[in-house]
């Protein structure tokens, strides 16, 4: 497994650069979202725009496997491996009831429907992603990526460094992929050696939250969080002089009663 990439934007792309976290198998809503943002396909296999994903495109909703294969083959479209991602391939080790209570729990159940063959390609797929990424700006600034946070006091070099060794160590991984304590206290350090450092996983009450120089985006697109009455995703364009430090400019919206989505 791969535990970390550097993607770097060539300086003469000019198109909008997207971060995303936590779809959760609502490919409907993401792409009704990007549409509203004037995202523009690939044009002759050249991306005119790109989305980055934090992990977590899977499960409980009902278009997790083609969500799933959009953020594998889209040439437009990225995404790092989140505690979801992880726990489709732990399932391989596992049978039975112990494996039912697995996906049932997590909102797995769509791989039932898929079937085994199906779901053992794409987890070859997550053994070749990373659990973290940086992203270069065509204007040189360094966007991090990880699923959950990055632990208080480590540099970005030094995470790095550590998921690029052989035996990487586990602590660092399940930080990087479940942390709840750090970011519900909201403890403001900031993550050394990286512009911003974009993070999904915990859904925030309220919207986004700005927490140091990490950017948290999960705001519940399955989930009806406090300060919205129905699920809000929020997506991130990298915009220099952007209101979130300087670089993102927010994009809120809101599935409504009929099924359709606000952009709010």
């Amino acid at each position: 497994m791969t535990l970390f990439r550097t993607i770097p934007l060539r300086n003469t792309f000019k198109g909008k650069v997207i971060f995303a976290t936590d779809v959760h198998g609502q490919l409907g809503y993401l792409q009704k979202a990007l549409s509203l943002m004037d995202y523009k396909d690939p044009v002759d296999g050249v991306p005119v725009d790109m989305i980055f994903g934090a992990g977590d495109m899977i499960d409980r909703g009902d278009e997790s496997y083609l969500t799933a294969q959009k953020f594998r083959y889209d040439i437009d479209k990225f995404s790092i491996n989140g505690n979801h991602e992880l726990l489709c391939l732990d399932e391989e080790e596992m049978t039975g009831d112990r494996l039912l209570v697995s996906q049932y729990t997590n909102g797995g159940e769509w791989r039932e429907k898929v079937g085994k063959g199906v779901v053992k390609d794409l987890n070859n797929h997550y053994k070749e992603m990373p659990l973290a990424a940086e992203v270069i700006m065509p204007d040189g600034k360094k966007i991090g990526i990880v699923h959950a946070t990055v632990p208080e006091g480590m540099h970005w070099d030094e995470m790095k460094a550590e998921l690029t060794k052989p035996n990487p160590c586990r602590d660092l991984i399940r930080y990087l992929t479940w942390e709840r304590k750090s970011v519900y206290r909201k403890d403001t350090y900031e993550v050394h050696g990286v512009d911003a450092v974009v993070c999904g996983h915990n859904v925030l009450d309220y919207g986004y939250q700005i927490i140091g120089n990490k950017v948290h985006i999960d705001t519940g697109a399955t989930f009806m969080c406090n300060g919205s009455d129905r699920n809000r995703l929020t997506l991130l364009e990298y915009k220099a002089g952007g209101p979130i430090l300087g670089m993102f400019e927010p994009h809120e919206f809101v599935l409504n009663e009929r099924g359709n989505i606000d952009y709010i």
